[in-house]
């Protein structure tokens, strides 16, 4: 069974248990509109600190679950700036988290049982800035949990890590895209433009952010990247030091024109591994 597969099993076997028991201290649906949007209340926090004891899995820290406007019974998470700690008797988590110039909320450093990790930027490489802007919410969350599994955690620490680094990229998603237009640790306001299809929405980005999760953790480390990177390259018959992609679109019209089937006895296999080379590279360098 593939990761993202597991992951999507994961969370709606967890889900269903959690949001059964509720979460902390309730606000209803609770909500007020106004003409640039509706404004709505936690449902429930873990500011406080909550035992999931079902899975056996504390959580405390500026996370707060919303009830999904117009769905009775869904829910999603709302981040804040802070620690999160994730912790049960086979480990402990705690992730640093931080509001950005872009108003997303991400991590600035991790620790797995009392060791520091660093954060990975949207490269694939150790941050190194000051403002966090281009730190990667998705290649940082594979970090985490390929060393969270390397750690021996158990399954249920694993599987509610998972999750809240899914909601946390959601949610990301939703601030990005406009549909919730402001927050706080008190509320949200989002859209009106976006209030009844906001469940699909929600639905499709956690989709997103799971195939998300499942890409980066399959490629691994910044280190593994290069290499990978490198032999797209040499595919494209270019310098494995070559960034430029002006340069490397140039070079590829010219091996379409070489290596094309109708053309100089090109192959369509060929042709197709330069596309692929092609297409990786340019989203590798674009960071998309």
């Amino acid at each position: 069974m593939g990761f993202f597969i597991f992951l999507i099993i994961a969370f709606f076997i967890i889900k269903s248990i959690f949001f059964s028991g509720g979460s902390g201290s309730s606000e209803g649906h609770s909500h007020q509109g106004t003409s640039n949007g509706s404004t709505y209340y936690p449902a429930g926090q873990f500011e406080t600190g909550f035992y999931i004891e079902q899975i056996h899995v504390y959580a405390k820290g500026p996370v707060f679950t919303y009830d999904t406007p117009t769905i009775k019974d869904e829910c999603f998470y709302v981040f804040g700036e802070g620690e999160l700690q994730i912790s049960n008797s086979t480990g402990e988590l705690k992730i640093a988290l931080k509001k950005i110039s872009d108003n997303r909320i991400v991590p600035m450093h991790f620790y797995i049982n009392g060791s520091y990790y660093p954060v990975i930027d949207r490269y694939g490489n150790t941050y190194a800035g000051i403002d966090y802007t281009t730190v990667s919410v998705g290649r940082t969350a594979a970090a985490l949990l390929n060393e969270l599994e390397a750690s021996l955690v158990d399954q249920h620490l694993y599987n509610r890590t998972c999750l809240f680094l899914k909601e946390l990229l959601v949610f990301n998603m939703l601030v990005k895209r406009k549909i919730i237009t402001s927050y706080s640790n008190h509320y949200i306001t989002v859209s009106n433009a976006d209030i009844s299809t906001f469940y699909q929405t929600f639905d499709k980005l956690s989709e997103q952010a799971f195939n998300l999760m499942d890409k980066y953790i399959t490629e691994g480390t910044g280190e593994m990247r290069e290499d990978y990177i490198s032999e797209l390259l040499k595919i494209l018959e270019l310098p494995t030091d070559t960034r430029d992609l002006n340069v490397i679109r140039n070079q590829y019209k010219q091996l379409a024109k070489k290596y094309h089937p109708d053309r100089n006895k090109g192959t369509e296999e060929t042709m197709k591994k330069i596309n692929v080379a092609y297409e990786e590279i340019c989203e590798y360098l674009k960071a998309s």
